[in-house]
């Protein structure tokens, strides 16, 4: 196996430009690796539809190797393949295996329950999570904050317990609820064991999603 290959059965998302020329991102997964650079993936679903990968177009692969980083290549879309209701496509890898230098994270919506501390209060507020990534999560807010502040979140992913320093990227007043504000929240000084950890539960989630979908569109 080529050195920092993706491994089989592992979550990895495809990065592909639009017509606005928008790069989007679709969760998938490696169904069996093959010779010449060939790998057979699922083909991702958003929002209940397949989407639609023509044949010789340009993607790009983005993994995460354990106790590495994220690394990434370039593939050509060969063929759709479809076995029994799963479709998935094959694809060719044709460029070079690097790291992804831009330290990118993949993000989820969801939906759990996170106690905040400012650094210089004891009061703890108990909010919900808006969305989640390797690089940082939102969250709401009923409380004053600034940009820059510092804060502490207490969450738990699956049966694992973080406790994450953060600092506010961006504020955002809610369209719904009335002095109530939305917090982007970057994660400070986090291990790599803790990040691999989050990007492991955003993989898992957005794998739940897709079968969830593909059962959806099979009805």
């Amino acid at each position: 196996m080529v050195l920092n290959s993706p491994k089989l059965f592992q979550n990895i998302k495809i990065l592909k430009e639009n017509i606005n020329g928008e790069m989007e991102e679709y969760a998938s997964k490696v169904e069996s690796i093959e010779k010449d650079n060939l790998f057979l993936v699922h083909t991702p679903i958003r929002k209940s539809e397949v989407v639609m990968l023509l044949n010789d177009s340009v993607i790009t692969v983005t993994y995460m190797v354990e106790k590495k980083g994220m690394y990434k290549f370039d593939a050509k879309v060969i063929e759709k393949v479809r076995e029994g209701r799963i479709t998935f496509i094959r694809i060719k890898r044709i460029s070079d295996i690097v790291e992804n230098q831009r330290r990118q994270f993949f993000r989820i919506e969801t939906n759990f329950k996170v106690d905040l501390k400012r650094k210089d209060s004891d009061e703890i507020e108990h909010v919900a999570s808006m969305d989640i990534s390797a690089g940082g999560m939102k969250v709401y807010t009923d409380k004053k904050v600034e940009i820059g502040d510092i804060i502490y979140a207490y969450f738990t992913l699956d049966d694992s317990t973080m406790f994450v320093e953060t600092k506010v990227l961006k504020k955002f007043r809610s369209e719904h609820i009335r002095n109530r504000w939305e917090l982007s929240l970057e994660f400070l000084n986090l291990s790599e064991k803790e990040r691999e950890r989050i990007i492991r539960f955003v993989f898992e989630k957005e794998r739940e999603k897709i079968k969830r979908e593909y059962l959806q569109n099979d009805k």
